[in-house]
């Protein structure tokens, strides 16, 4: 019953996207923006392949935005809704059968938009780091209207790329020199491999990163005793039904440790100082485990299987294990800033 229960929800709660997906389309139709409603049906039509009003909607806000951007000359916008179309499967594109789209003045289109994309990429300034960005994502898109021009793009991004390095400095502070020895260690193996480039040359920014260790504290072990009792039967020597009070120890260990580092973090620019981004964030690890044995304190016990079973030792992570995990997400963090740089 749950399973079927699971599964009508499921049901429910995909019908449901569809149709806010639907509704969202045709909400952007109705502003003329006809790219944007097909892209809300793309992933819907792929999915829901039974809903009759979804291919209806599709084909409806397909043709009317062909028509309206033909009648503007938007050539952009018509390609991007032609290229959503026609990456369709095969089998989605035999239920539309409505929309038509010219193969040949397509790609012709594309071309011509790639060419212009081109020349005016390659004319934009890259005097700061966010123009330089913003052009290397301007080149990048001339492959979405042209893949011929790889090779032509790959030349001009390979020529950005190296003025786009970036070098790391870093400070580890603390009062446990061995432990910012392994942090530092750990940032000069990782760091090199980060999504962004590393440089010792002489690059237009530099990202310094200062990592305060807080505390750490290393393992320790923690023990309490509780008394405990229960009653079991027997048969005495004479085989009479008895009695006996079995007392025992319960012992409680907790295994913990815990580390903080707070990280203070800015991009800057080499050739205006300017901040381009900066943040700070505390990375808290606490780490607790826990488990029993048990101590006979009676002088008998008749029956040991009823007597629980001493719990296997639990371990905690490692000091090198928190380091690692700590410097992973300081990496990730920054990394996440240097994504979210706004195209301007």
């Amino acid at each position: 019953m749950k399973k079927y229960l699971i599964l009508f929800l499921s049901i429910l709660i995909f019908a449901s996207c569809t149709r806010l997906a639907i509704n969202s389309a045709k909400e952007s139709a109705a502003n003329d923006e006809y790219y944007e409603g097909i892209l809300e049906l793309d992933e819907p039509i792929r999915k829901d392949i039974d809903n009759k009003e979804l291919f209806e909607s599709y084909e409806n806000i397909f043709n009317k935005g062909k028509n309206y951007y033909n009648s503007i000359n938007e050539t952009r916008e018509l390609f991007l809704m032609e290229k959503l179309y026609l990456d369709l499967p095969d089998s989605i594109k035999q239920k539309l059968p409505s929309i038509n789209v010219d193969i040949n003045r397509h790609r012709q289109n594309g071309e011509k938009i790639a060419v212009d994309l081109f020349q005016n990429t390659k004319s934009m300034g890259e005097n700061t780091y966010r123009e330089k960005i913003k052009k290397y994502k301007q080149y990048k898109r001339v492959l979405t209207y042209n893949p011929n021009e790889k090779n032509k793009v790959e030349n001009e991004l390979n020529k950005l790329d190296k003025k786009i390095e970036k070098t790391y400095t870093y400070r580890v502070n603390g009062n446990d020199s061995t432990l910012n020895s392994e942090i530092e260690k750990k940032f000069s193996q990782e760091i090199k491999n980060n999504i962004f480039r590393y440089s010792s040359g002489s690059p237009d920014v530099k990202l310094e990163i200062n990592v305060d260790v807080v505390y750490f504290y290393p393992e320790d072990v923690n023990m309490k005793s509780f008394p405990k009792q229960y009653t079991e039967n027997y048969k005495d020597s004479n085989g009479k039904d008895s009695t006996n009070i079995v007392s025992y120890s319960e012992n409680i260990f907790t295994k913990t440790t815990s580390m903080r580092v707070k990280l203070n973090y800015r991009l800057i620019s080499n050739l205006t100082g300017e901040v381009i981004f900066s943040g700070n964030k505390n990375f808290d690890k606490e780490y607790e485990e826990k488990w029993k044995t048990y101590f006979i304190i009676s002088d008998k016990i008749f029956n040991k299987d009823r007597f629980p079973k001493d719990e296997k030792e639990k371990n905690v992570p490692s000091k090198k294990k928190i380091v690692e995990d700590i410097t992973k997400e300081i990496l990730n963090t920054v990394d996440a800033d240097f994504y979210e740089l706004p195209e301007i």
